[in-house]
Protein backbone atom coordinates (compact mmCIF):
# COMPACT_ATOMS: atom_id res chain seq x y z
CA UNK A 1 0.00 0.00 0.00
CA UNK A 2 2.78 2.43 0.76
CA UNK A 3 4.61 1.89 -2.53
CA UNK A 4 4.41 5.53 -3.60
CA UNK A 5 4.60 7.45 -0.34
CA UNK A 6 4.56 11.15 -1.24
CA UNK A 7 6.86 13.67 0.34
CA UNK A 8 5.13 15.34 3.25
CA UNK A 9 5.69 19.05 3.82
CA UNK A 10 6.20 20.46 7.29
CA UNK A 11 3.01 21.73 8.88
CA UNK A 12 2.73 25.42 9.59
CA UNK A 13 1.74 24.39 13.11
CA UNK A 14 5.15 22.86 13.79
CA UNK A 15 5.66 19.74 15.84
CA UNK A 16 3.25 19.15 18.64
CA UNK A 17 4.34 15.74 19.82
CA UNK A 18 3.27 14.05 22.98
CA UNK A 19 4.53 10.68 24.22
CA UNK A 20 2.44 7.73 23.10
CA UNK A 21 1.28 5.57 26.01
CA UNK A 22 1.53 2.08 24.55
CA UNK A 23 -0.10 0.57 27.66
CA UNK A 24 -3.45 2.06 26.56
CA UNK A 25 -3.22 0.88 22.96
CA UNK A 26 -5.72 -1.77 21.85
CA UNK A 27 -6.95 -3.31 18.63
CA UNK A 28 -9.94 -0.94 18.67
CA UNK A 29 -8.24 2.31 19.69
CA UNK A 30 -6.69 4.71 17.22
CA UNK A 31 -3.47 6.26 18.44
CA UNK A 32 -1.31 9.13 17.35
CA UNK A 33 1.35 11.32 18.84
CA UNK A 34 0.86 14.09 16.28
CA UNK A 35 -1.87 16.67 16.86
CA UNK A 36 -1.55 18.77 13.72
CA UNK A 37 -2.42 18.10 10.06
CA UNK A 38 0.18 17.70 7.34
CA UNK A 39 0.09 19.33 3.93
CA UNK A 40 0.80 16.86 1.13
CA UNK A 41 1.37 17.47 -2.57
CA UNK A 42 -0.91 14.97 -4.32
CA UNK A 43 -0.90 14.02 -7.98
CA UNK A 44 -4.00 13.62 -10.12
CA UNK A 45 -4.88 9.97 -10.72
CA UNK A 46 -2.73 8.60 -7.89
CA UNK A 47 -4.14 6.51 -5.06
CA UNK A 48 -3.18 7.24 -1.46
CA UNK A 49 -3.96 5.07 1.56
CA UNK A 50 -4.65 7.15 4.68
CA UNK A 51 -3.77 5.61 8.04
CA UNK A 52 -6.92 5.24 10.16
CA UNK A 53 -5.31 3.58 13.19
CA UNK A 54 -2.59 6.13 13.98
CA UNK A 55 0.09 3.45 14.34
CA UNK A 56 1.82 4.06 10.99
CA UNK A 57 5.36 5.39 11.07
CA UNK A 58 4.61 7.00 7.66
CA UNK A 59 1.87 9.41 8.81
CA UNK A 60 -0.52 10.35 7.39
CA UNK A 61 -0.27 7.26 5.20
CA UNK A 62 -0.62 3.55 5.94
CA UNK A 63 2.44 1.34 6.40
CA UNK A 64 0.52 -1.82 7.38
CA UNK A 65 0.82 -1.28 11.15
CA UNK A 66 -2.95 -1.81 11.52
CA UNK A 67 -2.55 -5.56 10.98
CA UNK A 68 -4.21 -7.41 13.87
CA UNK A 69 -6.55 -4.49 14.67
CA UNK A 70 -10.09 -3.64 13.60
CA UNK A 71 -8.80 -0.72 11.49
CA UNK A 72 -8.43 -0.52 7.72
CA UNK A 73 -6.79 2.29 5.75
CA UNK A 74 -8.93 4.75 3.81
CA UNK A 75 -8.42 4.92 0.05
CA UNK A 76 -8.12 8.40 -1.46
CA UNK A 77 -7.98 8.85 -5.23
CA UNK A 78 -6.64 12.30 -6.15
CA UNK A 79 -8.77 13.94 -8.81
CA UNK A 80 -6.50 16.96 -9.16
CA UNK A 81 -2.84 17.76 -8.60
CA UNK A 82 -2.34 20.11 -5.67
CA UNK A 83 -1.95 20.50 -1.93
CA UNK A 84 -4.21 18.71 0.55
CA UNK A 85 -4.25 18.84 4.36
CA UNK A 86 -4.38 15.28 5.70
CA UNK A 87 -5.58 14.59 9.24
CA UNK A 88 -3.09 12.91 11.56
CA UNK A 89 -4.96 13.26 14.89
CA UNK A 90 -7.63 10.80 13.60
CA UNK A 91 -10.48 12.90 15.09
CA UNK A 92 -11.75 14.13 11.72
CA UNK A 93 -15.20 13.31 10.39
CA UNK A 94 -13.99 14.18 6.85
CA UNK A 95 -11.56 11.27 6.46
CA UNK A 96 -8.83 11.53 5.23
CA UNK A 97 -8.78 15.33 5.45
CA UNK A 98 -8.48 17.64 8.42
CA UNK A 99 -11.80 19.23 9.38
CA UNK A 100 -10.63 21.15 12.44
CA UNK A 101 -12.05 18.58 14.91
CA UNK A 102 -8.83 18.89 16.88
CA UNK A 103 -8.41 22.38 18.31
CA UNK A 104 -4.86 22.55 16.92
CA UNK A 105 -6.27 22.16 13.41
CA UNK A 106 -8.68 25.10 13.42
CA UNK A 107 -8.36 27.28 10.37
CA UNK A 108 -7.00 24.67 7.95
CA UNK A 109 -8.21 25.32 4.40
CA UNK A 110 -10.63 22.70 3.06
Amino acid sequence: MAADVPRVATSRFGPSLKPMDESTMSEQTSVTSITFPVEVAVESGKTYWWCACGRSKSQPFCDGSHKGTSFTPVKYQAMDTGQKWFCVCKQTTSRPFCDGANHACAGIPA
